[in-house]
């Protein structure tokens, strides 16, 4: 298990055709994720970028901005396997910054499976801020 507590990640150098991600969980492992601050400025892969399947990511009371998408726990899975729990965090966008839409494509490769999307905000004005928002 990863467990990163009270931290700074930034991602601000990219090498071309690699992914660019702050957490890169493995088939089956466990990353948590609390107070912590992860940025990634490049518009691809994510945050958190799951190889392989069966991944469990907890993400608590956090600032998260950038990636291609912000989450992607299981991405490699299409967001059908293993579990994510998302919850209390403060998701920033901007035009003027990352991107308008938290991630560069959007918050979440999430999708089909179950997992915990709750009580996050967008840092710019406190608004919910959805697993899958329109952008």
């Amino acid at each position: 298990m990863a467990l990163i507590e009270d931290s700074f990640i930034s991602v601000d150098a990219a090498y071309p055709q690699n992914h660019s991600e702050n957490i890169y969980p493995g088939g089956g492992q466990t990353a948590v994720v609390k107070h912590s601050t992860l940025f990634n400025e490049h518009g691809e892969t994510s945050l958190i970028f799951g190889d392989g399947s069966g991944n469990t990511c907890v993400v608590e009371d956090s600032l998260l901005a950038g990636g291609g998408y912000a989450m992607g726990c299981n991405a490699k899975s299409g967001g059908k396997a293993g579990s994510e729990t998302i919850v209390e965090n403060h998701f920033a966008r901007s035009p003027d910054g990352f991107f308008k839409c938290v991630g560069g494509y959007g918050m979440s490769y999430e999708r089909g499976k179950t997992d915990n999307w709750s009580r996050n905000v967008y840092d710019d004005n406190g608004a919910e801020a959805p697993q899958f928002p329109n952008c």
